[in-house]
C-alpha cells in the first residue's frame, strides 16, 4: 500500500475528476480534497466521465466502482484504448477505483481493466 504525507498535500497541484453516482459520497470526498487544496470536478456516471476527458485534462480519476450505466471497468478501459493523458500531457491519466468493498475478487478485474490503484 502507498502512503502519502499530508505535508505534500496541497504543494502538488492536482486536477482530479470524482466519478461518483451517490450524491452525499461525492460530497464527502469533494469536500476533502478541496480542504486539501485540490481542484476538482465531479460527474455521476461513466458516459459523463468520457465527456469530462474530450473537454478537459485532469491528473487523477477517482472512479466509483460498481457505477450504474456505462460501469467503471468499460469506462477505464475506454480511458487506456484512447490512451488519454495526464494535464502534462506527459503521462497516462492515473485511475484509482473508489469503492466501500474491499473484497480481494473485486480487485483483479479493476487492475486488469487497468485501473491504478
Amino acid at each position: 500500500m502507498k502512503t502519502v504525507s499530508y505535508r505534500l498535500c496541497g504543494s502538488v497541484s492536482l486536477k482530479i475528476l470524482i466519478t461518483e453516482d451517490v450524491y452525499s459520497n461525492e460530497r464527502e470526498i469533494t469536500c476533502m480534497l478541496n480542504r486539501l487544496g485540490y481542484t476538482t470536478e465531479s460527474v455521476m456516471c461513466g458516459e459523463d466521465v468520457l465527456r469530462a476527458l474530450s473537454n478537459s485534462t485532469y491528473d487523477v480519476i477517482l472512479m466509483d466502482i460498481k457505477m450504474s450505466e456505462m460501469d467503471d471497468l468499460s469506462v477505464t478501459r475506454e480511458i487506456r484504448a484512447t490512451g488519454v493523458r495526464d494535464t502534462s500531457g506527459e503521462r497516462p491519466i492515473y485511475v484509482v477505483g473508489v469503492s466501500a468493498l474491499a473484497f480481494d475478487h473485486y480487485r483483479e478485474p479493476v487492475f486488469a481493466a487497468g485501473m491504478d490503484a
